[in-house]
Protein backbone atom coordinates (compact mmCIF):
# COMPACT_ATOMS: atom_id res chain seq x y z
CA UNK A 1 0.00 0.00 0.00
CA UNK A 2 1.14 3.40 -0.49
CA UNK A 3 1.03 6.11 1.92
CA UNK A 4 1.64 9.66 2.28
CA UNK A 5 2.59 10.66 5.77
CA UNK A 6 2.03 13.74 6.67
CA UNK A 7 3.85 17.04 8.01
CA UNK A 8 1.98 16.66 11.18
CA UNK A 9 3.07 13.24 12.19
CA UNK A 10 6.76 14.16 11.47
CA UNK A 11 6.49 17.25 13.46
CA UNK A 12 4.60 15.40 16.30
CA UNK A 13 7.32 12.65 16.17
CA UNK A 14 10.07 15.46 17.08
CA UNK A 15 8.21 16.24 19.92
CA UNK A 16 6.09 13.80 21.43
CA UNK A 17 7.72 9.87 22.40
CA UNK A 18 3.91 8.43 21.08
CA UNK A 19 3.99 10.00 18.03
CA UNK A 20 7.24 8.79 17.55
CA UNK A 21 6.48 5.47 18.17
CA UNK A 22 3.13 5.69 15.58
CA UNK A 23 5.91 6.86 13.27
CA UNK A 24 8.38 4.46 14.02
CA UNK A 25 5.52 1.84 13.46
CA UNK A 26 4.41 3.11 9.97
CA UNK A 27 8.62 3.43 8.88
CA UNK A 28 9.42 0.12 9.80
CA UNK A 29 6.14 -1.88 7.78
CA UNK A 30 7.61 -3.55 4.96
CA UNK A 31 4.07 -3.69 3.36
CA UNK A 32 3.92 0.14 2.88
CA UNK A 33 5.36 2.25 0.16
CA UNK A 34 6.32 5.78 2.24
CA UNK A 35 5.61 8.61 -0.67
CA UNK A 36 7.64 11.90 -0.24
CA UNK A 37 7.79 14.58 -2.44
CA UNK A 38 9.68 18.10 -2.73
CA UNK A 39 7.07 19.82 -2.02
CA UNK A 40 6.06 17.44 1.63
CA UNK A 41 9.84 18.35 1.98
CA UNK A 42 10.13 21.58 1.81
CA UNK A 43 7.22 21.84 3.72
CA UNK A 44 8.80 20.11 6.64
CA UNK A 45 12.02 21.96 6.56
CA UNK A 46 10.07 25.03 6.72
CA UNK A 47 8.04 23.63 9.95
CA UNK A 48 10.91 22.54 11.94
CA UNK A 49 12.93 25.78 11.59
CA UNK A 50 10.21 28.41 13.51
CA UNK A 51 11.55 29.41 16.36
CA UNK A 52 8.78 27.11 18.44
CA UNK A 53 10.22 23.69 17.18
CA UNK A 54 14.42 25.07 17.01
CA UNK A 55 14.70 23.27 20.28
CA UNK A 56 13.56 19.96 19.79
CA UNK A 57 15.70 19.98 16.43
CA UNK A 58 19.48 19.63 16.15
CA UNK A 59 21.05 21.23 12.82
CA UNK A 60 22.58 18.21 10.91
CA UNK A 61 26.32 18.20 11.46
CA UNK A 62 28.18 16.63 8.00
Amino acid sequence: MKIVIDTNLYVSALINVNSRWRLDMLLLNDTLDILLDDTLLAELHEVINRPKFRRNVSPRSD
